[in-house]
């Protein structure tokens, strides 16, 4: 049953199910898995409905190694069965670890990591600063994830903003300039659809008015495509906004936080390579003052090393000469 079900074979399930009676559905092999279990990591999902239906419900939530259907199928990117095992009652956010999060960030499945924020699953806690699912996406190389995660805030405090030191533990030193190029290209995003829309609006000759008032006309239109573009109760620039991928509201505070201190971290890093620079240039230079001479300690290893090969190489020369000397006298 269980190989028929990680094939996603539904007629031979159906077949073995009627001739070898309801036990069969809830089988396990050698590792402790269920046909459920196997339908569902394969991404069977017709088939999970089937199993569930015909008695194997209670096999949602079970796994060989604390590894259940819902954590395998996020690691896996099946998008559409962790929908349905989570209608059906599977947990999001376990007690063991890892997650369902922390698997769809490790392996950059970006669809199933906003699904599960939007379900409510946890994009911060994971149970230590390393073990974070910002910080496993960043050392897998997804950064796409990252940036998402950052986005919503994964590396905000409990006062809502960028926390610094969560920030530098979670984003290893090797993200950071690549993060920070893609950050800077949202906030710049922002800007030029800002000035676009702005340049739009207070054009005569594409006016957009919202209501009369008193005001000058560059003024009514000015403030009218900004309420529009920070979200005002039935504009349409933001829908502009989200259609285009332009960042607005918590998102951009976000982007802009997290940028300041990531060039924070870029300039202390260059800081610390020169310094790292220098003390190489110092090393150099050190030496032992004598007579008004320097002498390097590793100089006069290398030296030394040099004058005894050459001392073995003449002696070597000498066995043979006496050799050849000897062989001649005695021809």
């Amino acid at each position: 049953m269980y190989e028929a079900a990680e094939a996603g074979e539904l007629g031979v399930c159906r077949f073995l199910w009627e001739h070898g009676g309801a036990s069969t559905i809830r089988t396990i092999n050698n590792e402790g898995n269920t046909p459920m279990f196997a339908a569902c990591t394969c991404g069977h999902l017709n088939l999970a409905k089937w199993l569930f239906d015909a008695g194997a419900a209670q096999d949602i939530h079970k796994g060989s190694r604390r590894c259940s259907p819902m954590l395998t199928v996020c690691s896996r990117g099946h998008l559409e069965v962790a929908k349905w095992l989570f209608a059906m009652g599977a947990d999001i956010q376990p007690s063991t670890k890892p997650s369902p999060m922390f698997s769809a960030c490790a392996m950059n499945h970006l669809d199933v990591v906003k699904w599960l924020f939007e379900v409510g699953a946890d994009i911060r806690s994971e149970g230590s600063i390393l073990d974070t699912p910002l910080n496993i996406a960043c050392r897998c190389g997804n950064l796409g994830v990252g940036l998402w995660l950052l986005l919503q805030g994964a590396a905000n405090g409990a006062d809502g903003h960028v926390d610094q030191d969560f920030l530098g533990n979670s984003v290893p030193s090797h993200c950071h300039r690549s993060l920070t190029i893609l950050l800077q290209r949202q906030v710049d995003k922002h800007a030029t659809f800002t000035s676009t829309v702005l340049t739009a609006t207070i054009n005569p000759a594409t006016p957009i008015t919202k209501k009369p008032s008193t005001t000058s006309p560059r003024s009514r239109q000015t403030s009218c495509a900004l309420s529009l573009l920070h979200g005002h109760e039935g504009g349409v620039l933001p829908l502009i906004a989200d259609f285009v991928g332009v960042l607005r509201g918590r998102q951009l505070r976000n982007a802009r936080e997290v940028l300041t201190v990531l060039v924070l971290f870029a300039e202390e890093e260059d800081e610390a390579d020169q310094s790292d620079v220098g003390d190489e240039d110092d090393w150099f230079s050190d030496g032992d003052v004598e007579g008004g001479e320097v002498f390097d300690d590793d100089y006069d290893i290398e030296e030394e090393e040099e004058e005894e090969e050459e001392v073995e190489e003449k002696e070597s020369r000498e066995q043979v000469i006496k050799s050849c000397t000897a062989r001649e006298t005695w021809l």
